[in-house]
C-alpha cells in the first residue's frame, strides 16, 4: 500500500508534468491575457456560440466553424448533423464557457477552458423529480483545449486537425 507521502508526490509530479507538458506542446504559441484584444475576440466567438445555440440558429452556429474544421475524425458536416440532432432533442439550450488560458501563434490559437452545455430534453425524459422543465447536462468539460484559427479576420473553431478517432474524451462540439 502506498504511503500518503508517495501519493502526494505522485500528484505533485502529475500536475507539474500536465502543465509543463502543455507548454512544451504549445511550442511557439505565446500566452495572452484573457482581456487582451485577442482574448476579447475569442470571448466574442464563444458568446456568439452560446447565443446562436440558445436560439437554435444552425446557420449561425455553423458559421462559427472554420471551412477546414477537423477534430478527431469529425468534419464540419458531421458537426452540422450533431447540432441538428441536439436542436431536435433539446430546448432552452445554454452554454457556459470559462476561459482559463489562451495561447496564440499568428492566426492560430489554443484556448484552455471549462464549461457546461445544458438543455431541456424534448424527447421523453421527465427529469429527476418528474419535472419536464428540468435542465439536462448535455456535456461538461474542464481543462479542455479548443483549437481556433483566424479566417477572413474573424476567429473560428478549427478543431485539432486530427483526421482519425484518437480515443480521447472530448467535448462533442468544439
Amino acid at each position: 500500500m502506498m504511503s500518503k507521502k508517495s501519493i502526494v508526490a505522485i500528484l505533485i509530479f502529475a500536475v507539474f508534468f500536465a502543465f509543463t507538458g502543455y507548454q512544451a506542446q504549445a511550442g511557439e504559441f505565446k500566452a495572452v491575457m484573457k482581456d487582451s484584444k485577442v482574448g476579447q475576440e475569442i470571448h466574442v466567438l464563444y458568446h456568439k456560440a452560446s447565443e446562436f445555440a440558445s436560439k437554435e440558429d444552425l446557420k449561425g452556429v455553423m458559421g462559427l466553424y472554420s471551412k477546414k474544421y477537423m477534430s478527431d475524425g469529425w468534419d464540419k458536416d458531421y458537426m452540422e448533423a450533431s447540432w441538428t440532432q441536439i436542436f431536435g432533442a433539446f430546448d432552452e439550450i445554454e452554454i457556459e464557457h470559462h476561459i482559463y488560458q489562451l495561447f496564440v501563434k499568428g492566426d492560430r490559437a489554443k484556448m484552455i477552458c471549462g464549461g457546461a452545455f445544458l438543455g431541456i430534453d424534448t424527447v421523453g425524459s421527465s427529469g429527476l423529480f418528474g419535472s419536464e422543465q428540468e435542465s439536462t447536462i448535455i456535456d461538461s468539460w474542464g481543462s479542455a483545449t479548443h483549437d481556433l484559427i483566424k479566417e477572413d479576420g474573424v476567429w473560428k473553431i478549427y478543431g485539432n486537425q486530427v483526421p482519425y478517432q484518437t480515443g480521447l474524451k472530448r467535448g462533442p462540439l468544439f
